[in-house]
Formats: C-alpha cells, structure tokens, sequence
C-alpha cells in the first residue's frame, strides 16, 4: 500500500507543468481568514488546493468553506462577461457597451429625478479596499447618498442589542484573545460552532480556564452542545 501511495503522489507531481499562487482571504464570514489557493495545470486538467495563512483572528486556520471557496471562482457556469438581454434571452455584449447602457441610464434618471434616485447596494464579502471604492464610487461619482450592503438585516437585531447593550452598533467590543480570559460568556442565537468555526478554538480554550458558556437558541447546535447551559426558548416567546 505504502509503494502504492508513492506511484501516485510521483505521478501527481510529474503531472503538474505549471504552478501559480493567489495569496486571497475567505469571503464567507466576518473572521475573513487568510489562504493562498494554488493553481496546478497539467496536460490532462488544472486543479487547486487551498492552504491557510496565518493570521491574528483565525491563527492560521481555515474551515470546509475556506478551503472551497475557490470553487465558485472556477466554475464552469460562472458568468464572465456581461449579458444583456434581447428579445427574451440573455446574449454576451463587451464591457464597453455593457458600460455605456449602464451610464446611459444612470444619467437618464438622475436627471429626471435627481442623484439620489439611485442607490449602491453591496455585499458583506467585500474586502475593506474594495468596499471603500464602492462608498467612493456612490457618494463622489454617482453623488447618492443611499448606500447599503446586504448585512443591514442580518445584523438589524444585534446592532440593536448592542446599542441597548454597550452603547455601539458594530463590530465585537474586546479583542478575540480576551474570550477565554472571561467568566462567563452569553451565546444568544448564534451557531458559531458552523457559522463561524475558526475561531471555536478561543471558547474551547476558555471553558477550559473554567468560564461558564451560556447559549440561548430554540435549535439544539454544535455550539449549544458544549455551552455549560442551553436554554432552549420555544416559538412563541421569541415573539414577545
């Protein structure tokens, strides 16, 4: 078997002709970890594999999702250029007249009816950089002042918690590396053990330091199982 095992990995790497590295980060949750996804192309196909870089938030962790992530990247149906759509159906046009519609129209309505008839909406994957572009792009070049990403109601409910709270609306109030430094943490209606994984490893280390975990969900998760208390509240009182 172990003979067996060497053939193959022998073969894979006589298999590889190019090799090219994209150093990226994870646009599926806010802990935004980073990776490098590598690129093999031989001459029977192209494969990837993703490895995790070390980072302050995650310590060089990357969960199934990160690892994947370049999937969606490479796909076969991905759209890459622009389709506009005539008589009913979706044909490929050019960059240039993709563009020169979009501006057309832009400049139509924001004549008729002013700048703010048109608004930006984002994505809560867009890295810092790129989102600042985007703020640049609304307020200075289209000059709206409505812009909005799609992490406005996910986030509705916390950020009135935490007003009410602690007085802030954004963002975690101490650094990662004080969670397992505290006495007791309170988990209300999230599942951190999947939606967030990588930084699971900061409230496994804190129950270790003796700190009592509380996780309020009706849905019994991977990360009410290791709370000290799982208070599971039914339908109706979440309503109230």
């Amino acid at each position: 078997m172990a003979e067996r095992l060497v053939k193959y990995s022998r073969a894979q790497q006589k298999d590889v002709q190019d090799e090219h590295f994209y150093d990226a980060q994870c646009p599926y949750c806010s802990m935004q970890c980073k990776m490098r996804v590598i690129e093999q192309k031989g001459p029977s196909r192209t494969q990837y594999k993703t490895i995790a870089l070390d980072n302050p938030t995650s310590e060089g962790r990357l969960c199934v999702k990160g690892i994947h992530a370049y999937q969606h990247a490479v796909h076969r149906e991905r759209v890459k250029q622009p389709l506009f759509k005539v008589d009913g159906q979706f044909v490929p046009v050019s960059w240039e007249f993709a563009l020169s519609v979009i501006k057309e129209k832009f400049t139509n309505i924001q004549e008729k009816f002013g700048t703010d008839a048109v608004s930006v909406y984002g994505g809560g994957s867009l890295t810092n950089e790129v989102a600042y572009l985007l703020g640049k792009f609304a307020r200075v070049a289209l000059r709206t002042k409505y812009i909005d990403y799609n992490g406005r109601f996910c986030m509705s409910a916390a950020a009135s918690a935490a007003n009410q709270a602690f007085g802030i609306d954004r963002g975690l109030t101490t650094r990662l590396d004080e969670i397992e430094q505290t006495d007791c943490i309170i988990l209300a209606g999230t599942n951190i053990a999947e939606c967030q994984p990588t930084i699971m490893p900061y409230f496994e280390r804190a129950k270790e330091n003796g700190t009592k975990i509380i996780v309020i969900d009706p849905r019994v998760t991977e990360t009410s199982k290791m709370a000290d208390w799982h208070i599971q509240l039914k339908l109706e009182q979440m309503q109230h």
